[in-house]
């Protein structure tokens, strides 16, 4: 997007401004088309990862993952409504167990400069999981990745199952639920009863 400052005329700044609206829009909400071809992916093989850069950590390849569940969440440093999640995801790592649950968090396609932006979101919400700018892709602003997942509106969420396969496409609240239901981390995190005391 063109920014215009003193050198555009009022015409050219109105239509800069109802640009970044229109895009605004279309990344907070998803279309019933969007819905419908996410669904359509719900039961059949996650598509990989194409990362342009890794943050937090290092790179996540899909396919060695087997036997694991792996969360994706979608999002960008930029997006206010991704802000509602952070604290959810901060509360599920702490409580995952490693062995059987990935996070694994896709940011759209920024340039390095954006890096420390992310780095700060990272830290202020103390998120610990590896963070892959997405690749690039012409007419796809949020990258190649979200394009693979039918997802150009964030913040959204996909959980894979242990045989690399989508079980949901949607919110990271649903997708939780999911993963609570699957290891029993509501169990886990729930306080342990005491023993009978003998007499």
């Amino acid at each position: 997007m063109r920014f215009c400052l003193k050198s555009c005329s009022m015409r050219e700044f109105a239509a800069t401004v109802f640009l970044g609206f229109l895009i605004s829009l279309r990344a907070f909400s998803a279309s019933d088309q969007e819905k419908e071809e996410q669904q359509a992916q719900v039961g059949k093989p996650a598509p990989k990862i194409e990362a342009r850069k890794w943050v937090n950590g290092e790179p996540v390849e899909l396919e060695k993952q087997k036997g694991k569940l792996v969360l994706l969440h979608f999002f960008a440093q930029w997006c206010g409504p991704c802000r509602e999640d952070y604290p959810k995801l901060a509360e599920l790592e702490k409580k995952k167990p490693g062995d059987k649950l990935t996070i694994v968090c896709i940011h759209a396609a920024a340039p390095d400069k954006d890096i420390e932006k992310i780095q700060e979101v990272l830290k202020k919400y103390e998120l610990t999981s590896p963070v892959a700018l997405d690749a690039p892709i012409v007419a796809r602003y949020l990258g190649k990745t979200h394009s693979s997942y039918k997802t150009h509106s964030i913040p959204h969420a996909v959980l894979i199952d242990e045989e690399g396969k989508i079980v949901v496409h949607g919110d990271l609240s649903e997708a939780i639920q999911e993963a609570d239901k699957r290891l029993g981390l509501k169990a886990i995190s729930s306080p342990p009863e005491k023993a009978p005391s003998t007499p």
